[in-house]
């Protein structure tokens, strides 16, 4: 029996609200998106990727793709026996060196925590400990609130506007020979940032 590839692609980003501050012209989303397999109390990266899709009108309004362009392809075995987990950022870029920190720090798992973005008092669990957790049900990725080794990751941004995050749990044996479609919701703190992005899981 052959090994089983999952591919993750980007089909649309929706952005109902967009904002880049006063006479600054139009956001310029980015997107850091990457995959982890966590099994045995231990998170490994197992591919990453940054976009940037190009917003050329006014909002609200989609990017869309005729064809989606592939995030990344990774061997669902090397996921291991526990959970599959996507964590993905979204920022509105100014200098960039926020975002170039995020990118190099999404291939360090350890240092990341995750909690539920509804509830300020939610305990903190490192991504190693995602294995616990059930898997998600499709379409709707869970918002999520980030640190970095133990401070809040929007607090620490200040070259670049942060968004926010969102987090997909699968298990191992669930991502199989399937096509999943997943919205993923940013909204900034202040709301004048609304975005959606559309992605599909696809193994085979």
């Amino acid at each position: 029996m052959g090994r089983q590839r999952l591919q993750v692609q980007l089909a649309s980003v929706t952005f109902q609200k967009g904002h880049d501050g006063f006479l600054r012209g139009r956001p310029e989303p980015v997107l850091l998106v990457a995959a982890y397999g966590v099994a045995h109390d231990a998170a490994t990266l197992l591919g990453q990727t940054t976009v940037s899709p190009t917003v050329t009108r006014g909002f609200p309004c989609t990017v869309k793709y005729d064809t989606p362009p592939l995030l990344f392809e990774i061997d669902a075995d090397d996921a291991g026996p526990g959970r599959l987990v996507l964590l993905a950022l979204a920022l509105e870029g100014d200098a960039g060196t926020d975002i170039q920190r995020l990118a190099v720090g999404l291939s360090q798992p350890e240092a990341w925590s995750v909690r539920s973005a509804d509830s300020a008092m939610a305990a903190p669990f490192r991504l190693a400990e995602l294995e616990l957790f059930e898997p998600h049900e499709p379409p709707r990725a869970q918002p999520v609130r980030l640190t970095w080794r133990d401070v809040d990751v929007a607090q620490q941004c200040e070259a670049d506007d942060w968004i926010g995050a969102c987090l997909i749990v699968q298990g191992s044996q669930g991502m199989r020979r399937s096509l999943h479609g997943w919205d993923l919701n940013f909204v900034a703190e202040d709301g004048r940032n609304d975005w959606t992005a559309k992605i599909w899981m696809r193994s085979h």
